[in-house]
């Protein structure tokens, strides 16, 4: 009885993790964009029958901005329709209506139990393979991880993909552990490859690589058949992916046919888009991302190379492992490495681990060091979930625009009834702002997240806004007053708590949770300031913090009995207004003016011209080193051209080298340095060392060449990067001109 109320308590430590991990993280990235926005448009605004394209420009995100290339609407299909009875009965309870926000909720926490239920079905996989002690081990050491837990209930694709892969790990894990042979086996097996074949087709690309290692070792392994089980799989998975989103995507984009998850492979992959994002060491994954991703030292240094040593967990282990191996040593040659892109490897080597430490645990009454063993497990566990759920209270700093999004509907006055007009920045969509935090379409705000660099540079554009949302405040043109500034995570360091500086930052989240948590922060950051004060001088870890985004105001202009009809003085009057912003931010004083701007320019503008004169030197001397090589070249063909090979002569020296190695045996020293004479003139003539000396010419030129072209390409890439600081900076320095000026009129402005 006692065990298995553990394993129900078990059961819900998974779920029960990922939704207070939602509930103090409820905002999202820029990376979750597409798919929460896509998620709202189907569940809030609904699916045409009719007149789709009209709808779509009229109410759709993703026509607004597409994106560089399309995206898959399968996964925010599902969702839609999983949270839909959830939004019937959240609006049957709330009479008044129920803030969208609470729908954003909704739909991450069905995701996060999605993902959840599919971590513990895997559970029963690892039950069957190892034990039931096993099982218990896994379900803990999966939820001390904090990036699986964190990310379980976010809106990406490898997410959607992320509940169809453990399942289909489960399967093969289960098929492995009984009678290969069996018809329950084969059905498990066909069900996997049908479930990577389908998420590699619709969601992830590179799922493709894990189902061919999955299937080439069970193959090799001979545990299935090509004909029988593989290939129907496979092509039953490929008419179900296929036909899932080419129909659901085509109709939503508005082209057909379209399968997005192909058009990004090639994009990315193919076109090598994906290394503008940064590239990677090809041991990246294993050295760095797949340690981080367990978390627990002890469940990567000890479990798994325990399960890996011991005859009793080998065989499983060793069949969970290699295929997971393999798909992350092939992935690897791509430049551009991200974590959530093997993410799906982890519940197999989690469960491998929870083999191992299933072994040790079983075995802590044997010896003492058993029960060492088992005291550094439980410890490193405990370790693991203070470290997770401190990534969790950091990470949940780091969204700042979503915090400044719902101050703002705070801020404005409720009983305004003109409609506000309100411009979020690049920061804030990124931060999380999206169109589940914007108020109903009826209410009286209107949003506005215009990028087009000419048009933000307008200051008739500006005109329009009430609020706005921005990182740096000084680039909005007009007259505006700061409302509120929202700070968000900047690093952890050494602060000084002898002042009012907090070593842990109060929870923004707002609940019941939050609250108590923010009690026990405000405890924490007193015995910190006493210790530091006794102890260290006032140093202490803190977690800083820094200014993100800057909520603006429009003032009131009352000095105008009308506003200027002439666009002139409009004009003039809207630059008046930003450059009076610029000076009081820079406190006066036109050198502080864009500071942080010119020192981040500085090596740009400075330092990259002395690159560049390098490049053009290495450049010059590789272009002489080519036109030696062609004169090089050019003679070496004149030779071959002077030699023919039908002479006599040419035969009776070829003839005089088969007597020069015969004679060199000899004792003759005479007849040696004769022949090798006649050799040498011989040999300046000589067709094939000519080919060969030639052949080595076109390769020299072929490198050299490749060397100038990139190094052309670095050039012109510095260049670009060089002259565009340079304009920067000269704007600034016009700027600051400007606003020299702007301060001797101010000085000799009597007040009024």
């Amino acid at each position: 009885m006692a065990r298995q109320l553990i394993d129900v308590i078990l059961a819900g430590l998974l779920p029960l993790t990922i939704l207070v991990h939602l509930y103090l993280a409820p905002y999202t990235k820029v990376e979750e964009s597409f798919n929460i926005q896509a998620i709202h448009d189907t569940l809030i605004h609904g699916i045409p029958t009719r007149n789709a394209t009209a709808f779509f420009n009229s109410h759709y995100d993703h026509f607004t901005f597409p994106g560089p290339v399309p995206r898959t609407f399968v996964g925010a299909v599902v969702m839609s329709g999983l949270t839909r009875p959830l939004q019937i009965i959240l609006n049957l309870l709330s009479p008044g209506g129920v803030d969208k926000f609470t729908f954003q909720l909704a739909v991450r926490g069905v995701l996060g139990l999605l993902n959840a239920a599919a971590l513990v079905h895997f559970k029963r996989a690892i039950d069957t393979a190892y034990g039931k002690v096993a099982g218990r081990w896994y379900i803990i050491l999966q939820a001390s991880q904090f990036h699986v837990m964190f990310y379980a209930s976010r809106t990406l694709p490898n997410m959607f993909a992320f509940s169809i892969t453990t399942l289909a790990l489960s399967n093969l894990i289960s098929a492995q552990a009984v009678a290969i042979r069996s018809q329950k086996s084969i059905k498990r097996r066909r069900l996997a490859l049908y479930l990577l074949t389908a998420s590699g087709i619709i969601f992830r690309s590179e799922i493709a690589i894990l189902l061919a290692m999955q299937t080439l070792y069970l193959l090799v392994q001979g545990k299935t058949s090509l004909l029988n089980e593989v290939i129907p799989a496979g092509i039953f998975g490929l008419i179900i992916g296929l036909g899932v989103t080419v129909s659901v995507d085509s109709f939503f984009w508005q082209r057909f046919p379209l399968w997005p998850e192909f058009i990004g492979f090639v994009y990315n992959t193919i076109q090598g888009k994906s290394s503008d994002w940064g590239v990677s060491p090809w041991h990246y994954y294993f050295i760095n991302a797949i340690p981080r991703l367990l978390l627990n030292p002890i469940s990567w240094s000890l479990c798994v190379p325990l399960a890996l040593v011991n005859r009793a967990t080998l065989k499983t282990s060793l069949d969970i492992m290699i295929p997971l191996f393999a798909f992350v040593a092939i992935y690897s040659v791509l430049p551009h490495k991200e974590w959530r892109f093997i993410i799906y490897i982890i519940p197999g080597l989690t469960g491998v681990a929870a083999g191992g430490a299933s072994w040790i645990w079983t075995r802590r009454s044997k010896s003492i060091l058993y029960r060492l063993l088992s005291l550094g497990l439980i410890a490193s566990t405990i370790a693991s979930f203070v470290g997770s759920f401190s990534l969790l209270y950091i990470s949940s700093l780091n969204y700042p625009g979503g915090e400044a999004f719902t101050r703002l509907h705070e801020l404005v006055p409720s009983g305004q009834q003109t409609p506000i007009r309100v411009y979020m920045d690049n920061l804030s969509c990124q931060t999380g702002v999206t169109r589940f935090l914007e108020k109903d379409a009826g209410s009286r705000f209107v949003y506005d997240k215009t990028e087009d660099e000419k048009t933000l540079l307008d200051p008739a554009f500006w005109q329009q806004f009430d609020y706005v949302l921005a990182e740096s405040p000084e680039r909005i043109i007009g007259s505006w007053e700061v409302a509120d500034v929202v700070h968000g995570y900047s690093g952890v360091g050494l602060g000084n708590l002898a002042g009012k500086q907090d070593s842990a930052p109060a929870l923004s989240t707002r609940g019941f949770i939050a609250r108590p948590l923010n009690k026990i922060l405000g405890v924490y950051n007193e015995v910190a300031r006493v210790a530091s004060q006794k102890v260290t001088g006032g140093r202490w870890p803190v977690v800083k913090m820094a200014p993100k985004i800057h909520i603006l105001k429009r003032q009131d202009v009352t000095n105008m009995a009308k506003p200027p009809t002439d666009p002139r003085l409009q004009r003039c009057l809207t630059r008046l207004e930003h450059l009076f912003a610029s000076w009081e931010e820079c406190n006066g004083k036109p050198d502080n003016h864009r500071k942080d701007d010119t020192e981040a320019l500085f090596e740009d503008a400075y330092i990259l011209p002395t690159k560049i004169f390098s490049l053009e030197r290495k450049e010059q001397d590789i272009k002489n080193k080519l036109a030696k090589l062609d004169e090089v070249l050019e003679s070496i063909t004149a030779r071959m051209n002077e030699v023919d090979l039908d002479e006599p002569q040419y035969n009776d020296l070829h003839q005089s080298r088969e007597i020069k190695l015969e004679d060199k045996s000899g004792k003759s020293e005479e007849v040696v340095e004769s022949i090798q004479a006649r050799m040498d003139r011989f040999l300046l003539d000589d067709p094939y060392p000519l080919y060969q000396e030639r052949n080595a010419g076109f390769e020299e030129h072929e490198r050299l060449s490749e060397e100038h072209s990139s190094v052309l390409a670095e050039m012109a890439k510095s260049k670009e990067t060089s002259d565009k600081a340079m304009e920067t900076n000269m704007e600034i320095l016009e700027e600051r001109h400007e606003l020299e000026w702007f301060g001797r009129i101010l000085d000799h402005i009597e007040p009024s």
